[in-house]
């Protein structure tokens, strides 16, 4: 028997679900340059690069980077790092109908910069022990490796890891169980009895 359109939809939605879920199982990587003396230390790995040449094109011996890998975070790494985005500071408004967007964008820089790696420290290190050891460590490090050009894929990494529509969907599962509808109001009667009067 043949499958109707609905089926096949219905089929590769199904087949896109479990792909993306096997991917988000396995994490999301991202790497940055070994810089200083670090280097010369045993760790890390090389990352071959092609380049052109005059004879045509061939891969070379890269520069010495480090890969970090985001899973998906626990709810209380969820909970450190929504807290962290509500600090960030920026108005799309004012940055673009501002008198002088330059300063203000340089402002926007200078009040996120720092905040920004925190959360991505956070989405890297996902336990609680860890962030409370580590977390301005590797942001530190994070700030000194990472450049403005990937900062937009680590943190669509990062929201792609967290999946906050199941967390919107769970919640408005369980704050249904309780009431489903809202309460009713008294009812109003129009001509209220009149009280009795005694004589």
């Amino acid at each position: 028997m043949q499958e109707t359109k609905d089926e096949l939809l219905e089929k590769l939605i199904l087949e896109q679900q479990v792909a993306r879920r096997n991917l988000l199982n396995k994490g999301l990587s991202f790497d940055v340059p070994v810089l200083s003396i670090l280097k010369y230390l045993p760790g890390g790995k090389r990352k071959s690069e092609l380049i052109k040449t005059e004879n045509g094109e061939e891969y070379v011996h890269g520069k010495k980077i480090r890969t970090f890998t985001i899973y998906k975070p626990y709810l209380r790494t969820m909970d450190v790092m929504a807290e962290m985005k509500l600090k960030l500071k920026i108005n799309l408004v004012e940055l673009i109908g501002s008198t002088n967007p330059i300063r203000y964008r340089n402002t926007v820089i200078k009040e996120n910069n720092y905040l920004m790696c925190q959360i991505i420290a956070a989405a890297v290190l996902n336990r609680t022990w860890k962030i409370k050891l580590f977390l301005n460590l590797l942001a530190r490090y994070l700030q000194a490796r990472i450049h403005s050009d990937n900062l937009e894929s680590i943190c669509a990494i990062i929201e792609e890891m967290e999946d906050a529509g199941n967390f919107i969907n769970s919640t408005v599962s369980m704050a249904g169980t309780d009431r489903t509808s809202a309460p009713k109001p008294e009812k109003i009667e129009e001509n209220p009895p009149k009280p009795e009067v005694k004589q």
